[in-house]
């Protein structure tokens, strides 16, 4: 009994991790490329575009890597358990 409340919590806490890992990059990821849009708009070409390429790098590590390829499985593995 006390072994399946210790791995429901572990379980739920890699989730939890995960989902602070597809978060906070993605978010990050969209507020790299406001900033991008806005020097572009400014006229600031090379900050604008470095600003692109690391909001699209954010964006993907949040969203592909962490989100689909990690977090996904693990909460379809858990809703599958209940």
């Amino acid at each position: 009994m006390r072994t399946d409340a210790f791995e429901a919590f572990a379980a739920f806490a890699v989730v939890a991790v995960d989902l602070v890992g597809t978060v906070v990059p993605t978010y990050l990821g969209l507020a790299a490329e406001r900033l991008a849009v806005a020097d572009l708009a400014a006229g600031e070409f090379a900050v604008g575009a470095w600003l692109l390429v690391m909001g699209a790098l954010a964006l993907f590590f949040g969203l592909e890597l962490v989100g689909r390829r990690r977090l996904l499985p693990r909460l379809v593995g858990l809703a599958s358990c209940s």
